[in-house]
C-alpha cells in the first residue's frame, strides 16, 4: 500500500502520477508540531480535493472540535493524531 503525503495540487497530481492508493493533506488546520506552516483551512481543502480520485486523508490539527467542519466536504477521512497519545 502507497500513500503520499501531500500540501498542495502538485503533490496531489504527484500521487496518482505514481499509483499512490491514498493521499495525506495537510496540515488542514494549525498544528503545534508544526506550528511556522501556514494551514489550508476548510476552503482550500474542497477545492483540492476536487476531481482528486484516489481517496484523500485529512491530517494536522484535527481534534474533536473541528473534526465537524470537514464533514461538509467530499473527502471525510481525519487522523486523530493527538487524540491518540497518552496525556
Amino acid at each position: 500500500l502507497i500513500t503520499i503525503a501531500a500540501h498542495y495540487l502538485t503533490g496531489l497530481r504527484y500521487a496518482k502520477m505514481c499509483g499512490a492508493a491514498a493521499v495525506l493533506l495537510s496540515p488542514v488546520f494549525k498544528t503545534t508540531t508544526h506550528p511556522l506552516t501556514p494551514p489550508l483551512g476548510i476552503h482550500q481543502f474542497k477545492l483540492l480535493s476536487i476531481g482528486v480520485s484516489i481517496p484523500i486523508y485529512a491530517l494536522g490539527g484535527i481534534n474533536s472540535i473541528n473534526s465537524n467542519k470537514l464533514f461538509n466536504t467530499a473527502k471525510i477521512s481525519c487522523r486523530f493524531l493527538k487524540s491518540m497519545r497518552p496525556d
